[in-house]
């Protein structure tokens, strides 16, 4: 069996997709770890392979799986935006509002790192619009950061006034960026407030 683990781990990564299916049919465990507790499903998402993802969520892998720093694979896949392996997760009952060691979740991620079509995807699957991280950024408050999918959150239920740690809104960080185009979203939304005392 620990033969068998180790070569399912070795064709996973090289992405050997029949000799995955070969060594899961004669028992190779599918949700085996390593020794940061990363199950091969984590590893293949982290990396973008499509294929092995497929197989192993066929074979049953645990799709919210969680390495030592509690990120999941729809996670990592949130952070690069690769979208095929997002649908494939979310299509096969990954959990959005998961939260990693530092209180990240999936749309912060995708927010964070201005992949509006992650963001937009994560909305219409139910992701929390008003949770926030252990410092108190909201993906509102992550979207103005990166000036890029702020349309998308502002469209949604977001709550639009929240602060962060520091008492800033996403309004005051957009202006103090000079980000015109975030202001003009965020100010166009009816329940902005223009004059925020902290």
């Amino acid at each position: 069996m620990i033969q068998q683990t180790h070569a399912l781990i070795l064709a996973s990564e090289h992405e050997y997709v029949s000799t995955m299916k070969l060594l899961l049919s004669f028992g190779a465990n599918v949700n085996d770890e390593d020794s940061h507790h990363w199950a091969l499903i984590l590893h293949a998402a982290s990396r973008n392979h499509i294929d092995v993802v497929r197989i192993l969520v066929g074979a049953s892998a645990a799709i919210d799986h969680q390495g030592d720093d509690q990120s999941t694979p729809l996670y990592k896949v949130a952070e690069r935006a690769w979208t095929d392996i997002v649908s494939i997760l979310l299509e096969s009952g990954a959990s959005i509002n998961l939260r990693t060691i530092k209180g990240d979740m999936t749309l912060l991620q995708a927010a964070e790192n201005g992949h509006a079509s992650t963001v937009a995807t994560f909305i219409q699957n139910g992701a929390d619009l008003n949770i926030s991280d252990d410092l108190r950024c909201t993906a509102l408050y992550q979207a103005a950061q990166t000036r890029n999918v702020i349309s998308c959150l502002v469209e949604g239920d977001t709550y639009l006034n929240i602060t962060d740690g520091n008492g800033k809104t996403p309004l005051l960080l957009a202006v103090a960026q000079a980000d015109l185009k975030t202001v003009k979203a965020l100010v166009s939304a009816p329940d902005t407030k223009l004059h925020y005392w902290f």
